[in-house]
């Protein structure tokens, strides 16, 4: 099995009275990746991409549960040309273990 760091492993599940649930946290993450997510093998990264009009959502809200989660921050671009920004998170463990 492919050892994560200890910032992603602790949110897995909190106990609620003894009863194990997974982390509100890593569910929107979760939810996140699905929704508008891409998690890349031949470049180690997870992107999430969105409407450029969705900036504030991204910087405020996504970027801060990422850095919170994966224990690294993500960068936002803009893509040229389009109306849409890209969330790129750079990490190669965590690639790994969500393409497993």
């Amino acid at each position: 099995m492919l050892s994560i760091n200890k910032s992603l492993q602790k949110y897995f599940f909190c106990k609620t009275n003894g009863n194990k649930k997974i982390d509100w946290r890593l569910a929107e993450t979760i939810g996140i990746l699905l929704g508008d997510g891409h998690i890349s093998k031949v470049e180690n990264s997870i992107f999430v991409s969105g409407h450029i009009n969705d900036q504030f959502y991204y910087r405020n809200r996504v970027m801060p549960l990422f850095k919170k989660i994966f224990g690294l921050m993500p960068h936002l671009y803009h893509v040229k040309g389009k109306n849409a920004c890209l969330l790129q998170l750079n990490s190669k463990t965590h690639s790994l273990f969500f393409n497993k």
